[in-house]
C-alpha cells in the first residue's frame, strides 16, 4: 500500500499540515489527522495546538485550501521521480 501522503500550508502565523491521501485516495473525515501551530505562540513548531476550539475556524480555513490545492494537484508517476545524474548535469548527449 501506498500509506499516507502529508502536505503543508503555511502563512506568516500558522503551520497546518495533515493527509492529504491515503493509498492514493483523499483521507476519509476523521483520517487527516491534522498537525496546527500558532507559529507566534510556538516558534519552534513542536506542539500540535490542533485541539484547541479557539483555532478552529482557522484550521478549518486552512484544511479546506490545502485540500483543495491537492485535489487540483497532480500525482507524479513515481518511476519519474528519479532522474539520471548526466540529465541533471547536462552531461547526456
Amino acid at each position: 500500500t501506498a500509506g499516507p501522503r502529508r502536505s503543508c500550508i503555511r502563512t506568516a502565523d500558522y503551520r497546518l499540515d495533515m493527509n492529504t491521501r491515503i493509498d492514493g485516495a483523499p483521507p476519509i473525515p476523521g483520517e487527516e489527522d491534522i498537525f496546527f501551530v500558532d507559529l507566534r505562540k510556538c516558534p519552534q513548531e513542536d506542539r500540535n495546538m490542533a485541539a484547541d476550539p479557539a483555532y478552529t475556524p482557522i484550521i478549518n480555513e486552512l484544511a479546506e485550501n490545502l485540500s483543495k490545492h491537492c485535489r487540483s494537484s497532480i500525482e507524479v508517476n513515481p518511476d519519474m521521480l528519479h532522474i539520471p545524474p548526466e540529465v541533471v548535469l547536462g552531461t547526456k548527449q
